[in-house]
């Protein structure tokens, strides 16, 4: 039962990540920076603000790939810490964070149609999936 656990646990790593590299071209520089100015005024700082970004810029990326907008010249790297890539279980860790940032931030949210970060209204909206 714990291998089908830890089987389980790793494909969906693998799954959430390959989706954020299928996503890499539409990752939008100024999407991320205006995620981190928001967030350190929100009061967010280390892990929390880097998952807060990540999940803005992502929810962004997929909203724009939906959208078919073109890929981007220059993409932004992932906010994901360096030491992430220490394990599984630290990854899963990481991915939860960034879920939970997706879910609850009001960066991922939606926001006036004039206001950064993001290029719609409600670009989280757009791209949330059922959970399995």
């Amino acid at each position: 039962m714990k291998l089908r656990r830890t089987f389980q646990l790793y494909r969906r790593v693998i799954d959430v990540r390959d989706m954020a590299l299928a996503l890499r071209p539409y990752r939008d520089p100024g999407v991320a920076a205006a995620a981190a100015i928001e967030g350190r005024v929100a009061g967010l700082a280390g892990d929390d603000l880097a998952a807060s970004v990540e999940a803005t810029v992502l929810a962004d990326a997929a909203h724009a790939r939906k959208n078919g907008q073109p890929a981007r010249h220059e993409v932004c790297p992932s906010a994901a810490p360096l030491w992430l890539r220490a394990d599984m279980s630290t990854e899963a860790a990481w991915l939860v964070k960034v879920s939970r940032a997706f879910v609850a931030s009001s960066l991922v949210r939606g926001r006036p149609p004039d206001g950064p970060p993001g290029r719609s209204a409600q670009p989280g909206r757009a791209t949330r999936q059922r959970s399995r």
